[in-house]
């Protein structure tokens, strides 16, 4: 029944490139809804039960085999994407909430939280009044820190977790509380974020959770430690606690609800590593993450998994001047995520092996693979490592004697993603451009752009840069967009007019992580 579909184009066949015989079938929306008034209320139902079954059917298979299966990931994705409006037309809330609340956990590019926000939104008016507009709304506060409205997030993150604790709600607030942290953490708040994670802890007993339960809030306040630069303590602490997980029930206690041993054994391990690496001690980062991959393995993980974590290996590799184990773990773990299509590892790899580059001497190689991994940061959307990589750019092309114009552009664009995004970044990019515009001199004000347009002209030379689309999604007033270049220019140049002493160059921003 296919080909007089196409041949009348009401559809259109094109190939997905997965398999020689494997195609897709897309409709445009105004055909689609011709179609459906056509059929009348009794075939729109049963169609709509149909298709609903069939969604939520491919997300269970995909969700049962991801990790093992390349297809998983992407199948979760469009089912949450696809599947939302047979659920919604047939009020069947609870699958449209999980369904999203999965894929938003393994896609957080720009365009798929784009998708998102406005069908979780919709969930939101839909619960309200009942029992499930907490968690509702806490999964509308959790997409709208993807899409960088953190002020809006944070607002809505309080009002839940003030609900929720009122209400008795109390695994609900501890969840949420959670969530708050880590914003106040990113956002350059770490004292703010260890007093919410205290009041965290209360919320978990009172939620009656056991052992691995209030063991796992611990892990989030030595994140938040760690943070704060505490890391002596931190290590140490790890230290203990990680005797004390060997006694402890395993299988967890019915008490202890849904937790993942396995999930804070690693993410208790990881802190130790965070906090070795902040103690420059690269061998014991490189044991403890060791253990990482023991129990990730133990697990069964699939292989880009365990690749995630293996890669974490590369900068304590790098500080001990093991260039050649450094260089062969990073082709390793590339191969892998070509294998698994994992953009946003790719680019982290990439940048790793720019690092790996400069650190050997070896600009022009670092300047190319900064470049190529742009090209898979942006199409993941991955904010942080995008800033890093313009960050990093500015350096090489410093070193390999590239025209001011484009080492300032990408030194204001790493500082733009900083203050667009809230992170808690833009204090050393407006000082490495303070250092930049000094050793530039005269040349100075001839580089700069004197306008956002200009700025992305320069910038998206790069292949794979798509620095207007990312910065106008994040700040859709394009009048306010320019405002912020002239302000961080106002005030890199107001710096630079007063350090008295030439500014140092620190290198790149080092250790970046592929999960």
């Amino acid at each position: 029944m296919l080909d007089p579909l196409v041949a009348a184009a009401l559809v259109d066949k094109q190939a997905t490139g997965e398999k020689p015989d494997a195609f897709e079938v897309l409709i445009h929306p105004g055909v689609a809804e011709a179609g459906r008034a056509e059929a009348g209320p009794d075939l729109q139902k049963a169609v709509d039960h149909e298709l609903s079954a069939t969604w939520n059917t491919l997300f269970r298979r995909a969700r049962e085999v991801h990790g093992r299966e390349a297809w998983a990931g992407r199948m979760i994705v469009r089912a949450g994407l696809h599947g939302f409006p047979y659920f919604a037309r047939l009020g069947e809330w609870e699958t449209a909430a999980i369904v999203l609340e999965r894929t938003v956990q393994l896609d957080q590019s720009p365009g798929t939280i784009a998708a998102v926000l406005p069908l979780v939104q919709r969930l939101v008016a839909a619960t309200t009044g009942t029992e499930r507009e907490a968690k509702d709304r806490f999964q509308l506060a959790r997409v709208l820190l993807f899409a960088g409205r953190t002020g809006e997030a944070e607002a809505l993150l309080r009002e839940v977790i003030a609900q929720t604790a009122a209400r008795g709600e109390f695994a609900t607030a501890s969840t949420a509380s959670g969530e708050l942290a880590n914003l106040l953490r990113d956002t350059g708040r770490p004292r703010e974020a260890l007093q919410v994670l205290e009041r965290m802890a209360e919320y978990t007993r009172q939620a009656g959770q056991g052992p691995w339960s209030q063991l796992a809030d611990e892990v989030w306040r030595l994140q938040v430690r760690n943070a704060l630069g505490e890391h002596p303590e931190v290590l140490a602490r790890v230290m203990e606690l990680r005797e004390q997980m060997r006694q402890m029930p395993d299988p967890p206690e019915s008490n202890d609800g849904s937790v993942n041993i396995w999930n804070v054994r690693e993410a208790m391990l990881d802190v130790g590593r965070s906090a070795a690496l902040g103690l420059q001690e690269w061998q014991q980062a490189l044991e403890l993450n060791a253990e990482i991959i023991a129990v990730t393995e133990k697990r069964g993980a699939g292989a880009l998994e365990v690749a995630r974590t293996l890669f974490n290996d590369y900068a304590p590799l790098l500080r001990l001047g093991r260039f050649d184990d450094a260089r062969e773990l990073l082709l390793r773990c590339r191969e892998v995520f070509e294998q698994e299509n994992a953009v946003a590892e790719l680019g982290a790899a990439f940048s790793a092996l720019a690092e790996l580059e400069d650190e050997r001497g070896h600009h022009e190689a670092a300047r190319r693979f900064e470049q190529t991994a742009f090209r898979y940061e942006y199409a993941a959307g991955t904010t942080d490592n995008i800033n890093s990589s313009h960050f990093n750019l500015a350096i090489y092309l410093t070193r390999t004697g590239g025209d001011w114009r484009d080492v300032l552009g990408h030194r204001l664009a790493a500082a733009m993603i900083s203050g667009l995004t809230g992170s808690a970044g833009p204090q050393r990019d407006i000082a490495a451009l303070v250092g930049d515009l000094r050793r530039a001199g005269d040349q100075a004000n001839a580089a700069l752009p004197g306008h956002f347009a200009a700025l992305c002209a320069t910038v998206q030379q790069v292949e794979g840069v798509r620095f207007r689309e990312l910065t106008q999604r994040l700040q859709p007033d394009e009048a306010g967009l320019n405002q912020l270049l002239k302000d961080v220019i106002a005030t890199a140049k107001e710096l630079a007019d007063k350090v008295t002493s030439e500014s140092r160059d620190d290198g790149p921003r080092q250790g970046k992580e592929a999960q």
